[in-house]
């Protein structure tokens, strides 16, 4: 089953954030970091469960190569 995504604000603001800031560090880095986040997002919808529960519903997959981690809550209600 796939499941749906939905961002808040505050998330698109720090990877924008984020985006900028790995760009100014080497040309080319802040597309690097969109995507290996585009991956891990494909992944976690892919398989919600896979992924550590930090608490209750909350759940955390690990960006490995930058020092993000994409927090999450799986609604089953939703299918």
């Amino acid at each position: 089953m796939r499941y749906s995504l939905q961002i808040r604000n505050e998330a698109l603001f720090e990877l924008k954030e984020a985006f900028v800031w790995y760009e100014k560090k080497q040309k080319g880095l802040g597309k690097e970091f969109r995507s290996e986040v585009n991956s891990k997002i494909d992944k976690v919808l892919s398989n919600p469960y896979h992924y550590q529960c930090a608490f209750e519903n909350i759940h955390e997959a690990i960006i490995k190569r930058f020092p993000y981690i994409v927090v999450y809550e799986i609604d089953d209600l939703n299918e």
